[in-house]
């Protein structure tokens, strides 16, 4: 499968995963599904590439994962927050995007080791 196949396969499920996530921790501040899914597709527009492209690179370094997913979260719940204009707090954004990285994440090492089975 070429890297951009790969690519748009998980950023697929990475949406899939993780809107559920944003809407039950964010639905106070975003009750429109529309908007929500632009927010969650903004945020993941932002973070996804370079995160997807670093696991590629360093399949086995669950550091380099670690750090990224890290660096993903912190954007995304900042930029929320930001996309928000306080219909949330910077704290519920970090908390809802800390989850559903953490699920999506985890969701990518299980398909992975399945894969790799």
């Amino acid at each position: 499968m070429s890297i951009l196949l790969a690519w748009l396969a998980a950023f697929v499920w990475t949406l899939a995963l993780e809107l559920p996530l944003y809407a039950w921790r964010l639905s106070a501040a975003l009750e429109h599904w529309p908007r929500l899914a632009r927010v969650v597709l903004t945020l993941n527009l932002a973070t996804h590439p370079l995160v997807f492209a670093l696991a590629w690179s360093f399949p086995a370094d669950f550091r380099v994962l670690a750090l990224a997913e890290l660096g993903a979260a912190l954007t995304e719940g900042l930029l929320a927050a930001r996309l928000l204009r306080g219909r949330a707090s910077t704290t519920s954004c970090l908390v809802a995007s800390a989850l559903a990285n953490l699920v999506s994440c985890g969701a990518g090492l299980l398909w992975g080791a399945a894969a790799g089975a």
